[in-house]
């Protein structure tokens, strides 16, 4: 997906459920506009649906709907055009989880709608829900973080509050029993920044300290061992963390100082720390350069951009998803270590598929490369080893791909 600096939303890819919303269920390998409104702000996909947040606060869904995700009061079995969930124009934030999300509203309401098999919608059931039901009573709720069946939210007050899936302790409560409503993940109110990924968490707490909780097969906690924990553990002694991402079985956090620590899974060098083994300590080894802006995980790969505007990749490059110019069969099908995308520094987003990436310069045009039968947006079908600009508008302003 792509959103304009003019507000419209523009979309591209796989199609087979409705999920670009175009009206029609055939895959687009260009842009197209998706209606005619101007107002749209953000986007949030999950697995083969979508749902997409206007300026007036309005909130909209389209594709897979099997699970009742969508949001819009049926159990149809997908929508390919955008139908408003209910009437509200008080939204302000989502997030989709794999079958379900999750919403706020500006009145600090706390809203979940779709799958409910691990309680991940936090109503006190067990059952599917197709519209939008409220989550307790309270109206302070601030941030919110989806994982794959569980999440995470925070309140004004800065308590932590967790519900869904707990098989490996992401909930942090100190069980392995799923909880089907929110509840209280300690009793301090100083947590300030959370992310959920697919069955662990990461929270920062205001005086800059770094928390892991959940599953640690690979050392995605960075706490010097592979034992799962299902409270909430610091890492390190370090009291400078700004940035959190939960990425699969890896985890990315971000100093002040613009230095960035990666752990967890490195089969393929997602870490990208110059090696092929698991780290189980951010303190041990860190990206090089203390200069990184921001950094995005995929499965197996991961981009960063530097404070300098310069484009970064590591990781695995199956699909040539790293934008090196190198086909896998043709040198390495793997990096340990930060290569340079380009030459350009003007690069400000980036959006990771499975197999392709997305990314947007300042000067408002966007770029693909990977595996472009899936969402590149060029006419012909291909493997695109670098980055290549779609189309000549030079007015796009968020992008978003899963």
């Amino acid at each position: 997906f792509g959103i304009k600096a003019n507000g419209t939303l523009w979309a591209w890819g796989l199609n087979n459920d409705g999920q670009l919303g175009d009206g029609s269920f055939i895959n687009k390998n260009i842009p197209f506009q998706i209606g005619a409104d101007s107002n749209w702000i953000s986007i949030k996909a999950g697995t083969n649906f979508s749902i997409g947040l206007k300026a007036n606060g309005t909130l909209w869904a389209w594709g897979k709907n099997d699970w009742g995700q969508l949001g819009i009061g049926t159990t149809m079995a997908k929508s390919n055009i955008p139908i408003q969930i209910n009437t509200e124009q008080n939204w302000t934030s989502i997030m989709c989880g794999n079958n379900h999300a999750i919403a706020l509203k500006s009145n600090g309401t706390l809203w979940a709608w779709g799958k409910n098999d691990f309680g991940q919608l936090g109503d006190s059931g067990l059952v599917n829900k197709n519209e939008p039901i409220l989550i307790s009573l309270d109206s302070n709720w601030t941030k919110i973080s989806a994982g794959a069946n569980h999440n995470l939210a925070l309140r004004a007050n800065g308590t932590l509050w967790a519900w869904g899936n707990n098989l490996n302790g992401e909930l942090g409560d100190n069980t392995f029993i799923q909880k089907n409503h929110p509840v209280q993940i300690g009793n301090e109110h100083n947590w300030i920044a959370i992310s959920a990924g697919t069955n662990h968490s990461m929270g920062i707490k205001v005086y800059g300290t770094l928390y892991t909780w959940g599953e640690n097969n690979n050392g995605q906690l960075g706490n010097e061992n592979t034992v799962s924990s299902n409270i909430p553990a610091k890492v390190g002694i370090a009291n400078n963390w700004v940035y959190i991402s939960a990425g699969n079985s890896f985890s990315m956090a971000l100093g002040a100082n613009g230095k960035l620590f990666t752990f967890g899974k490195n089969s393929f060098g997602e870490l990208g720390n110059n090696s092929l083994i698991n780290q189980h300590s951010p303190i041990l080894k860190s990206l090089p350069a203390n200069e990184w802006l921001v950094v995005y995980a995929s499965r197996y790969y991961s981009l960063g951009i530097k404070t300098n505007g310069t484009l970064w990749a590591w990781g695995y490059n199956l699909y040539s998803t790293l934008g090196n110019g190198v086909h896998w069969t043709q040198g390495q099908i793997s990096y340990n270590i930060p290569i340079q995308i380009g030459s350009d520094s003007n690069w400000t987003s980036i959006g990771l598929g499975i197999g392709s990436v997305l990314a947007l310069k300042s000067n408002g045009t966007i770029w693909v490369w990977g595996l472009n039968s899936l969402v590149s947006g060029l006419t012909q079908p291909t493997l695109e080893k670098s980055p290549i600009r779609h189309g000549m508008d030079s007015n796009w302003s968020e992008i978003s791909l899963y």
